[in-house]
């Protein structure tokens, strides 16, 4: 008769495996979980709606295929996230090769977005004023003969830009449609 195998795991490998486990599940900070469950202790919250803060709300899904096509007029596919503490990426691409640019940075404030501005001023990319969200500039770059925008926005802590092969009107009504979804 045959002996069971008995296989012994050390509390180490049985907490790496766990924290292993849980980076796999890590959404950005104000991004809706996959998961869709919620534990008992999460019934409380999940009564009460969420608040508004912007600097909880910024996501790639706010900035979605559809609305890009309905603002950008691009055909692109659903944008593809990364996230850090401070900045949410939001890459996009096409078959027409005319890939948008997304990002949301959270806990910005005026002196932030003005650091930004001289940076890109002095960098060689002059910028000029638009008139979006609380302040906002626009930088412009050749490339052969096409014109690439980066439309730059604050409005409360989150400054938005996105960057794209369009008008700066169309950039504008994007940042504009996004902007008022964080409201």
């Amino acid at each position: 008769m045959r002996k069971p195998l008995l296989v012994s795991i050390s509390p180490l490998v049985a907490l790496s495996a766990a924290l292993l486990l849980a980076g796999c599940q890590t959404v950005p900070p104000g991004a809706p979980s996959s998961t869709g469950s919620a534990s008992a202790g999460d019934d409380a919250a999940s009564a009460t709606p969420e608040p508004t803060d912007p600097a909880t709300k910024p996501a790639c899904a706010l900035a979605s295929a559809a609305v890009v096509k309905s603002t950008l007029g691009l055909t692109v596919g659903e944008p593809s996230e990364s996230f850090d503490d401070s900045e949410i990426l939001c890459t996009y691409t096409s078959t027409a090769g005319n890939n948008p640019v997304v990002k949301f940075r959270t806990g910005q404030d005026a002196a932030s977005f003005a650091r930004l501005r001289r940076e890109a001023d002095s960098s060689g990319d002059p910028t000029r004023d638009v008139e979006v969200g609380q302040e906002a500039y626009v930088t412009a770059e050749e490339f052969g003969n096409q014109v690439s925008n980066t439309l730059v926005v604050r409005s409360g802590s989150v400054i938005l830009s996105v960057t794209a092969n369009v008008s700066v009107e169309l950039e504008r009504a994007f940042a504009t449609k996004v902007l008022a979804s964080l409201a």
